[in-house]
C-alpha cells in the first residue's frame, strides 16, 4: 500500500489524426476528490521528517491536554485487502453520494464479519474521473467511477492512526475494493504523561517529530487542525501516544498527518 495520502491523478494527451494537416489537438484526464487507503502503508514505522518545519502556519486552537494515558502493546492485527482494480476503475453509470455511502458500506461490510464497534466513520468521498481542457484548465465532462469510504480504529476514545479500514463501493454500494488493517487483540503495558499541543507544535517547528513524509514541507503550509490519538508502530508493536498536526500543503486540499510524540 501507499502512504496516508494518494493522489490519482492520470493526465493523457490525445494527437488526432489531424496533426497530419500541422494541428494538435490536447486532451487531458483527471481525478476528482482525494483518494487514501486510511493512512495505512504496509511500512507502518515512524519515519523522519524530511525537509524544514520552521515556517509552518498554525490556523487552529490548541486543543486540551489529555494528561495521563494508558500505553499498549499490539498481540494481533487482522489485515487483508481484496482488489478488483479492472471493475474498480471503469466508469460507472451512477455511484452512491457522501451522504449514502456510509449506510451502504456498513451493510456491504457484513460479508466481511461486519463493522467494528470501535470503528469511526473517517470521510465518504464520490471519485470521478474528469475530462478537462488542458489550455483553459477547464473542466468539460464528469465520470462516476466509484465512491470511497473510510473507517478509523478507536481505542480509549482516541483514533489509531494506520488502523482502519478503506473501501471502494460501486454503483448499487457493493464493495469492489477494500483494505483493512485492524489491531483485534492489545494489552496494556504502562502509563505515560502527554505534553501539550503547544510543546508539540514547538518540537514539530523544530523538526524533533517523526512522520511519513518523503521530500520537503512546502513553505507556507498550514495547520489547519491537531487532534491527539495513538500511532501503531508495526515495528515494536506499540501504540505510540502522539499529537497529529493536520498539515494542508501547498494546493492539497485534504490534509496531511504529521505526527510528534506526545510522550517527551
Amino acid at each position: 500500500m501507499t502512504p496516508l495520502k494518494i493522489k490519482w491523478v492520470i493526465f493523457s494527451l490525445i494527437f488526432a489524426s489531424c496533426m497530419i494537416a500541422g494541428v494538435a489537438v490536447f486532451g487531458g484526464y483527471g481525478w476528482s476528490g482525494s483518494s487514501s487507503h486510511a493512512g495505512i502503508p504496509q511500512d507502518q514505522t515512524l519515519a523522519p521528517v524530511q525537509g524544514s518545519t520552521e515556517k509552518l502556519i498554525l490556523e487552529t486552537r490548541y486543543p486540551e491536554t489529555p494528561g495521563t494515558v494508558h500505553l499498549y502493546t499490539v498481540k494481533s492485527v487482522e489485515t487483508f485487502q481484496d482488489v478488483n482494480e479492472k471493475l474498480s476503475m471503469t466508469v460507472k453509470n451512477s455511484i452512491p453520494p457522501a451522504d449514502e455511502a456510509p449506510a451502504l458500506a456498513e451493510k456491504s461490510l457484513e460479508e466481511y464479519g461486519g463493522l467494528p464497534d470501535d470503528a469511526s466513520l473517517i470521510n465518504a468521498i464520490p471519485l470521478y474521473r474528469v475530462k478537462y481542457n488542458v489550455t483553459t484548465g477547464t473542466e468539460v465532462e464528469k465520470y462516476p467511477v466509484r465512491t470511497q469510504v473510510r473507517y478509523i480504529q478507536n481505542i480509549d476514545g482516541y483514533p489509531v492512526y494506520k488502523a482502519g479500514i478503506s473501501l471502494m463501493l460501486g454503483e448499487n454500494g457493493e464493495i469492489l475494493d477494500i483494505y483493512k488493517n485492524w489491531i483485534t487483540v492489545y494489552e496494556k503495558s504502562g502509563e505515560s504523561s502527554v505534553i501539550s499541543a503547544e510543546d508539540g507544535f514547538k518540537k514539530l517547528k523544530e523538526g524533533k517529530t517523526s512522520a511519513e513524509l518523503q521530500g520537503t514541507i512546502p513553505t507556507g503550509s498550514k495547520v489547519s487542525a491537531i487532534e491527539f490519538g495513538y500511532y501503531y508502530d508495526k515495528k515494536s508493536d506499540a501504540l505510540k501516544p502522539v499529537w497529529v498536526y493536520k498539515t494542508i500543503m501547498g494546493s492539497e486540499t485534504e490534509p496531511f498527518n504529521l505526527y510528534v510524540d506526545a510522550t517527551e
